[in-house]
């Protein structure tokens, strides 16, 4: 989970990717938490996403938190769920981001 924070970090100071992913797996289930920015800038509003990749491959994410301005709090929020993730018994690990589709402003 701390490592998640330090990826999160560097690769946002790096400006190099629009989203920050994180891969996790049970079994044969795999599931996407990933950290959306607008235009790929940290500064700007957030979602944090959450995608059931095995079991429901062609649904979008589910946007379980948007925050205007307190954009720290979606790695808080990511955080938060891989915890409880991992104490489910999942493994998660970061994985290599591609560039996302731009978070909305809800």
């Amino acid at each position: 989970m701390k490592m998640f924070v330090a990826v999160t970090s560097l690769l946002m100071v790096s400006g190099a990717v629009l989203a920050d992913a994180q891969i996790c797996k049970m079994g044969d289930m795999v599931r996407k938490v990933e950290v959306v920015h607008v235009d790929g800038d940290s500064s700007k509003p957030c979602d944090v996403e959450y995608t059931k990749v095995t079991e429901m491959p062609d649904a979008p994410a589910a946007k379980l938190w948007h925050f205007e301005v307190n954009v720290d709090q979606c790695t808080v929020k990511a955080d938060e769920l891989l915890a409880k993730l991992q104490g489910w018994g999942w493994t998660c690990e970061a994985s290599a981001s591609e560039p996302a589709t731009t978070a909305s402003n809800e």
